[in-house]
C-alpha cells in the first residue's frame, strides 16, 4: 500500500476521532441564550487565608459574574484554570470576573498571587488564624482554595 495513502488515512482517522471526542465532551456547547445570569460575591477574608464562600455551585452554561473582594492589606488573586481566569486582587480592593460556565465538573478556585502564610504578616501570634472556621490553625497560600462546581442540568421532557 502507498505510504501517502496510509498517512492520509491516519490523518483522517485522527480528525474524525477529534470531532467525535469534541462532540461527546461537554465543553463549549453553550449558546447565547442557554443558562442564566448568576451573580456571586466572594470575599478573601482578612487574615484567614480563605475565600467566603469556599464552595460555589452553578449550572452548565450559566453566565457567571464573580465580584471578588480582598479584606487584607496585601494582594491576593483569584484563578479558575478551567475557565482561563487569573486576576490579581489588590489589597483592600475589588475585581469583577465574568465568564460562561461551559464545562461540568468540580474545579478549584484559588489565590493566584503568592501571599505567603499567616506567620509572615506579623499580625497573628505564632502565625495562627485568630477568627473564622480555621481559628487556631496555621494557614498559608496553598490553603487559600475553594471549589467551583458546575452541574449538568437535564432537560425536562413534558
Amino acid at each position: 500500500m502507498n505510504k501517502y495513502l496510509i498517512i492520509g488515512l491516519v490523518l483522517v482517522a485522527i480528525i474524525v476521532g477529534g470531532i467525535i471526542y469534541s462532540s461527546a465532551t461537554d465543553t463549549d456547547n453553550c449558546g447565547p441564550n442557554d443558562g442564566k445570569d448568576v451573580d456571586i460575591t466572594v470575599v478573601s477574608k482578612k487574615l484567614e487565608w480563605r475565600f467566603e464562600p469556599e464552595n460555589i455551585e452553578v449550572e452548565k452554561c450559566d453566565r457567571v459574574t464573580l465580584d471578588v473582594y480582598n479584606e487584607d492589606n496585601f494582594d491576593h488573586g483569584v484563578a479558575i484554570d478551567a475557565f482561563g481566569i487569573s486576576q490579581r486582587l489588590p489589597a483592600n480592593g475589588h475585581i469583577t470576573v465574568e465568564f460562561v460556565a461551559s464545562k461540568t465538573g468540580i474545579f478549584p478556585f484559588y489565590c493566584s498571587v503568592s501571599c505567603s502564610d499567616s506567620a509572615s504578616t506579623g499580625d497573628l501570634p505564632g502565625g495562627v488564624v485568630q477568627t473564622g472556621p480555621y481559628k487556631g490553625i496555621f494557614r498559608g497560600h496553598f490553603e487559600h482554595i475553594g471549589q467551583f462546581v458546575v452541574k449538568l442540568v437535564e432537560s425536562v421532557v413534558n
